[in-house]
């Protein structure tokens, strides 16, 4: 009788086992992006006087409809107060979905309206227009207060929103009219 050894004569190893194949996550589609994505260069000048809390909340408890790109806006709002106009970055507070207070001091909408937003340009109607009246104003080299960014981007907004949403979408300024005054 002959025998053989397996190592003139190697048996075939068995197959591998593999985990079944996962199907990856389709991947998100990219971000739309505008004109206000790209930030102006900075005025030159810091405001070591000026204080923001930026809020933007995207999902909230309540069965309220979901306020797509509110943390993509509020970060950009945040890096234009500190980038563009100086503020400084401990003087700016960023609150995000669950770590959102409810204040403000411009509000993108009325308490009975939904903000909208536009999806071509990836941002809310009010931080779209919010935004492209401090980089025009920075353009210009001009300061801008409060009052005047309001009063350029109210009717706009308005417009938009019927535009896009076919809703009503009034920003309102609240706090005394001292504030108002004040250059961002």
């Amino acid at each position: 009788i002959a025998t053989t050894s397996s190592a003139m004569f190697p048996l075939p190893s068995p197959a591998p086992k593999t985990a079944p194949a996962v199907e990856a996550a389709p991947a998100a589609p990219p971000l739309p992006r505008s004109e206000v994505d790209d930030l102006p260069r900075s005025l030159g000048r810091t405001r070591p006087d000026a204080f923001a809390v930026v809020i933007g909340v995207e999902r909230y408890r309540q069965s309220l409809a979901r306020a797509d790109f509110a943390v993509r806006d509020a970060q950009a709002v945040a890096d234009y107060l500190t980038k563009v106009l100086g503020w400084k970055d401990e003087n700016v507070v960023l609150l995000t979905d669950e770590h959102a207070a409810k204040v403000s001091v411009m509000t993108a909408s009325a308490s009975d309206q939904i903000g909208s937003s536009d999806p071509d340009r990836g941002h809310g109607i009010f931080t779209f227009h919010f935004l492209k009246a401090i980089k025009d104003a920075a353009a210009a080299g001009k300061a801008l207060s409060w009052a005047e960014v309001y009063e350029t981007l109210r009717p706009r907004v308005e417009a938009d929103a019927r535009r896009i949403s076919h809703s009503e979408q009034t920003p309102e300024l609240a706090g005394p009219p001292e504030m108002g005054q004040g250059a961002l």
